[in-house]
């Protein structure tokens, strides 16, 4: 199991036949049926034309992105990938920038400009494929007419293969990324669309922790935690290249509480320090969470 991957990896592979299932990130996740279970369900919903909205919450290396790669991999949609970013001075609306630039590289720029129809002007703001980007400050109206316009162009895309967006670290959004995904989440048109949301629950800024609150009631919840012992022990013998005794699986379980990225670096350890060392990335990572704390 990966901690993270790249979002352009996740996006579905793309024919004149619409997208193409992949089953491959799917095959090698460890432990997380229950959850991919769910998100398969949701998906499969979208083929009847229901909206639907999901909020994948974790702690930072839990395997929320590995989660959400193996699920639209094999869910046989549209998949628009943007990621949010801890830097200052981020545009506005940047991870809806990468996941709507993707879906018009995914369907062709003249099929994309024939969705937007006299929405294309007003979406460039926020596409770059369909022109300069926008800097300027917009007023109140033309920021709601810029949402309407934006649920409007994923509905259209939508209209022939289910499409789902995703917005990875939404804990790290600016106020207008998380205004948009309440927007579309709020839509009451039909359409077999699918937002998805994945943050660290703990690291929530109380804006966007009051925003997901209010879509609670129409949301779907997949809580990723901890591996149990028996996934623990599959992840061990995966990382070192051979099983490992039962002794020391359920010592790097004890240790780690199943937290993936815990579990691969104590599993390069020799044996006999599983019970006392702390490898140098799980201790930096100790110690970014530590200076979190007031």
């Amino acid at each position: 199991m990966q901690s993270g991957t790249s979002p352009d990896a996740t996006r579905s592979n793309a024919s004149d036949d619409g997208p193409v299932m992949d089953e491959g990130a799917a095959a090698d996740l460890v432990g997380r049926e229950p959850q991919l279970a769910r998100l398969d369900a949701v998906f499969r919903r979208l083929r009847h034309g229901r909206r639907a909205t999901v909020l994948v919450t974790g702690e930072a290396g839990i395997g929320k992105t590995s989660l959400l790669r193996a699920a639209v991999g094999r869910a046989g949609c549209r998949v628009a990938w943007g990621a949010c970013i801890d830097m200052d001075g981020a545009p506005g609306y940047w991870p809806w920038s990468q996941a709507l630039d993707s879906l018009v590289r995914d369907i062709g720029l003249p099929a994309a400009l024939a969705a937007a129809g006299d929405d294309a002007g007003r979406l460039a703001s926020i596409v770059p494929a369909f022109g300069t980007m926008s800097t300027g400050d917009a007023s109140a109206r033309e920021r709601l007419l810029l949402l309407d316009a934006a649920a409007r162009f994923l509905d259209s895309v939508a209209e022939d293969v289910p499409v789902v967006v995703v917005l990875d670290d939404l804990h790290w959004a600016d106020e207008s990324s998380v205004a948009l995904f309440d927007f579309v989440a709020r839509s009451s048109r039909p359409s077999p669309v699918a937002l998805v949301a994945a943050y660290r629950h703990d690291e929530l800024p109380p804006p966007v922790h009051a925003r997901l609150a209010d879509l609670a009631s129409r949301s779907e919840h997949v809580e990723v935690g901890g591996l149990d012992a028996g996934a623990v022990a599959a992840l061990v013998a995966r990382f070192a290249g051979t099983a490992v005794d039962a002794e020391t699986a359920a010592a790097i379980h004890r240790r780690t509480g199943g937290h993936p990225f815990f579990v691969r670096e104590l599993a390069f350890l020799p044996g006999t320090e599983v019970d006392e060392a702390v490898p140098v990335a799980v201790r930096d990572a100790i110690d970014r969470r530590l200076r979190r704390l007031p």
